[in-house]
């Protein structure tokens, strides 16, 4: 049997305890030694604190001590534990997806976080996780591609940075809401923005002075700040996907990101779950699109899904596909729903517009003179109403299903954006058609489609004709009832 090797020291990160666990009790005893012996008491007992830590280091070494690895050509080979030992075994051809991140910090020690995860694997860590050097990390990878099964076809994809920038905006997609609560503060602040200026936030009046601009002082401190936090948090997503590349060699489907911390990510083609096109109501009036692969295991979050085509117009979208990913070639609607069905896209959306309307008119009739108050509250609160009910609109005269081959495209909407989802069959877990009391009268379902995932990945498509369902997934339905419109 081939020996194990000790793993790099960097890998003791994996065993220091919590901060809290640490500083905790020392700050604990130190305060209390100084409460009742004074500072030169606490001084000449520091060697206590001393001794503890120096008791965490030595079991930090003693766990890094037992941690062991062996790459083979098929198999992995991980044994962790310091009282108990546990071993891991993990055969290369049932590694869906490997990682390699290499934070700014790691660079000058030459040295990757490596993960390589299974679809059995747990939600909340890799099944293989260890900081690695750059040689043997290369030699996982390059296992990995053995494995996969041959596909002669290389492409490789880098988007400009104005594609990146899009993307950032796209995934930042509480842009939209934090504009939408700066100019609800703003226009509060006009309402009862004066008395809060002057009692809540009286220290920062003369900073909301200065960057008001005739707003309130309150209010456009609040703005600011909230336009501040989102401008860090797009600023680390365009960190995240400069040096954008995308790499389609083999059976292997790669992608290369980040400009402080870089991230390699490899998945085998025949592991994806599916790729999603996801489109925003403006992106989709635009004809833009952004592309997202899923497939377990992927990222360090078990959030399974990643961008691997930024936003581009749908024909660049389509071409970049056929080179990258032609097994996942999205095809037209063969099953949509029946034109009355308006009202299962557009029911719930309805329902928040007059469930505000009908909030404001009870709130005016017990409260009168709050009326500018109320109507302000009820009009903000009505917008992201209005803005699902567009996206509803949208996904009723875009969604169906078709199926080409053993591949499935899938076209609904979540939230606030558009899904283009293609997947395998083998991918799906399970299908499930649901009906409400009128689709039990006109023999149409509701078809919920669950697929691989260490979370929960469940895609719904609404009021669709039940036979026609059943015949194109596969599934044994009774046949309809005497009387029923099919």
């Amino acid at each position: 049997m081939n020996k194990l090797h000790r793993t790099n020291i960097a890998n003791a990160l994996f065993y220091i305890p919590k901060p809290a666990v640490i500083l905790l009790p020392v700050l604990l005893r130190g305060l209390t030694v100084i409460l009742t012996g004074g500072v030169r008491a606490w001084f000449a007992s520091a060697w206590v604190d001393l001794l503890f830590l120096a008791g965490i280091v030595f079991y930090v070494l003693l766990r890094w001590n037992g941690l062991r690895y062996r790459m083979e050509e098929e198999l992995l080979v991980l044994r962790l534990g310091l009282f108990r030992r546990q071993v891991r075994l993990i055969p290369t051809e049932n590694i869906s997806a490997v990682t390699a991140v290499r934070p700014f910090w790691l660079r000058v020690f030459q040295v990757f976080l490596i993960q390589a995860d299974t679809p059995a694997g747990g939600m909340n860590q890799a099944d293989f996780r260890l900081y690695l050097s750059g040689k043997e990390a290369a030699r996982l990878f390059q296992n990995q591609a053995g494995q996969a099964p041959d596909y002669p076809v290389e492409h490789l994809y880098r988007p400009r940075n104005t594609n990146i920038l899009l993307l950032s905006l796209f995934t930042s997609n509480s842009l939209a809401g934090l504009l939408l609560m700066a100019a609800f503060i703003r226009n509060l602040g006009d309402i009862i923005g004066r008395e809060l200026s002057y009692q809540v936030f009286s220290t920062l009046d003369n900073i909301g002075r200065l960057l008001a601009f005739g707003i309130p002082p309150a209010a456009a401190v609040m703005g600011y700040t909230i336009l501040l936090g989102w401008g860090v948090a797009f600023l680390a997503e365009f960190f995240r996907n400069k040096n954008f590349t995308a790499v389609r060699t083999s059976g292997v489907f790669s992608m290369y990101r980040g400009l402080l911390s870089l991230q390699n990510y490899s998945v085998q083609v025949d592991k994806i779950n599916y790729i999603d096109i996801r489109s925003t109501l403006f992106s989709h009036l635009l004809r833009l699109g952004a592309v997202y692969l899923h497939s377990t295991g992927l990222l360090a979050g078990r959030q399974d899904i990643i961008p691997i085509v930024p936003v581009v117009t749908r024909q660049s979208l389509e071409e970049i596909l056929k080179e990258l990913l032609p097994e996942f070639s999205p095809a037209e609607n063969t099953l949509a729903h029946n034109p009355g069905a308006l009202f299962r896209f557009i029911g719930d959306a309805l329902a928040a517009v007059f469930g505000v309307g009908a909030a404001f008119w009870l709130v005016q009739a017990w409260r009168p003179e709050w009326l500018r108050f109320t109507l302000y509250i009820a009009l903000m609160a009505l917008l992201p109403c209005i803005w699902l009910l567009l996206v509803r609109l949208l996904d009723y005269r875009t969604a169906g299903v078709a199926r080409q081959g053993d591949t499935y495209t899938l076209r609904y909407s979540k939230g606030f954006y558009l899904h283009t989802v293609v997947l395998p069959r083998e991918r799906i877990v399970s299908v499930q058609a649901r009906q409400s009391i009128f689709q039990l009268l006109d023999g149409r379902c509701d078809l919920f489609i669950t697929t691989y995932s260490q979370g929960q990945a469940r895609h719904r498509l609404r009021n669709l004709e039940l036979q026609a369902a059943g015949a194109l997934f596969g599934l044994n339905l009774p046949p309809p009832k005497k009387g029923k419109t099919k």
